[in-house]
């Protein structure tokens, strides 16, 4: 199984240079296997898409399920759960990397943080 890098699926998504974006997606198509997207992956690629491409959480929060819900891409089970958990507080402020942090830490709860807008989520506490 084959991965993708953080700048061949921002350029996928976001398509700002139209040679880089067709040649994903080709790479995409002739491929019989999905590729795998890392925990780092997708923490780097949230990260240049809100700050770097200035897309809404809304936004974000819509690629991340498209990621998700296609054969042609592949995650852990942590990111999946990130993903998820992410759909149901973008609106509150929570950022894909602290869903991320939260879920890869799930076996180690609870989480600390002085992140207000993560504190508000279950099994997260101020120290």
């Amino acid at each position: 199984m084959a991965s993708l890098d953080t700048n061949a699926l921002v350029r996928f998504l976001v398509r700002d240079d139209a040679g880089q974006a067709q040649a994903v997606k080709r790479l995409l198509e002739r491929s019989e296997e999905p590729f795998y997207l890392s925990q780092v992956v997708l923490a780097e690629t949230s990260w240049v898409l809100a700050s770097a491409c200035k897309w809404s959480s809304q936004s974000i929060a819509q690629a991340m399920e498209m990621l998700t819900s296609t054969d042609k891409f592949t995650m852990d089970e942590v990111c999946a759960e990130a993903v998820s958990l992410y759909q149901l507080h973008h609106g509150d402020g929570v950022g894909f990397a602290d869903c991320l942090i939260l879920r890869a830490s799930k076996r180690s709860l609870p989480l600390y943080s002085f992140d207000r807008k993560l504190q508000q989520l279950k099994n997260v506490s101020a120290p």
